[in-house]
């Protein structure tokens, strides 16, 4: 067992259905997951419950304790086979509706707090590879290695069996070792069909950047558009406690590429008067039209970094009416044209 004594729990929640994805697995493979759940002091009654949340160091601890019992070094890779669209969920049924695959990564970052703060989604494309990259916030090394591995195949199994469409890494990257086990290899070959490497900068899916356009034929615009918000409303409430500019950045970057941004309609998706949204960020000695700035360069800088969208879509994506806007306002911002911004990255 590791020693546990000198780490510091780790802050944070996950929705319950993701959560259930290990207990049930678990239950599969005969372990009394009652019985484990009573040892670790977590409350049935709240896992059964989707819309629940509970404790991420209490699924940290669980991931951890159940790897132990199953004997299987390969128990968070075999999870995936649990997997179910409700697992990640409001973002898997998004998900569903999207029209491709490069609208699915956008989504990720976004909202996946929604399933969890287990980690970090982000999307970095170089020399035509997409690395579909998972930071992963546990510390406990055993839990850790288990929810890296079910993530990514979790990603696999729900583009092909859900999304229904062909994805094809080229490679999987593992942060972690390769385990010392004999024979355990080809299971992961078996789950992912590519090359694999371990002790790599990050983890990720690396796909070759043409699958990005590959199709969702079920998709419907219309029911994404819907779900995502109620995804907003389900956030705003995940985020009462914490400080109203942070409360209102994250809206924004939900909200950018539907609506213009006004404090008016901020406040009202809070709940509260304009002058009371005014004052609130005032007192945290932040002005909305300078955050709405903020979070405009902050997501431009990830798209021009991460991804190969054109200019004119990250124009978009921002809430800008037309290209030229935008152009004006990055240059203001950083003192080069966008364009000159990714080629020096690139270079």
């Amino acid at each position: 067992m590791p020693d546990n004594s000198l780490r510091l729990p780790i802050q944070g929640s996950v929705s319950a259905a993701a959560m259930r994805l290990y207990t049930n697995a678990a239950d599969a493979i005969g372990i009394d997951t009652e019985a484990i759940l009573t040892e670790l002091g977590i409350d049935l009654a709240l896992l059964k419950d989707s819309r629940r949340r509970l404790l991420l160091q209490d699924m940290e601890r669980l991931i951890a304790r159940l790897a132990e019992l199953s004997n299987d070094p390969l128990f968070g890779l075999h999870a995936s086979r649990f997997l179910e669209p409700s697992s990640f969920s409001l973002v898997g049924y998004i998900g569903l509706n999207s029209q491709s695959l490069r609208d699915v990564l956008d989504i990720i970052p976004i909202y996946e707090t929604i399933v969890g703060d287990m980690g970090v989604s982000s999307t970095q494309v170089d020399a035509g590879l997409v690395y579909q990259k998972w930071a992963c916030r546990f510390t406990d090394p055993i839990a850790r290695r288990h929810e890296v591995e079910k993530v990514l195949a979790s990603w696999l199994r729900y583009a092909r069996d859900f999304l229904l469409i062909e994805l094809a890494p080229t490679a999987v990257w593992f942060e972690h070792a390769a385990p010392t086990e004999s024979g355990i290899l080809n299971e992961y070959a078996t789950t992912f069909g590519c090359d694999l490497r371990f002790e790599q900068p990050f983890s990720a899916l690396v796909i070759p950047a043409e699958q990005m356009d590959l199709q969702i034929q079920q998709g419907d615009e219309s029911v994404a558009q819907v779900l995502k918000e109620h995804a907003l409303r389900v956030m705003t409430e995940l985020s009462e406690a914490q400080p109203t500019s942070v409360r209102v950045g994250n809206i924004l970057r939900m909200t950018l590429p539907h609506e213009k941004p006004s404090s008016e309609g901020i406040a009202g998706t809070l709940g509260i008067s304009s002058r009371t949204l005014q004052r609130k960020l005032n007192q945290e000695g932040v002005h909305f039209n300078e955050l709405v700035q903020q979070i405009r360069l902050e997501l431009a800088s990830y798209y021009l970094r991460n991804t190969d969208h054109s200019i004119e879509r990250i124009a978009l994506a921002l809430g800008y009416g037309e290209t030229r806007s935008f152009h004006r306002s990055f240059k203001s911002w950083t003192g080069e044209t966008a364009g000159h911004f990714r080629a020096r990255l690139q270079r």
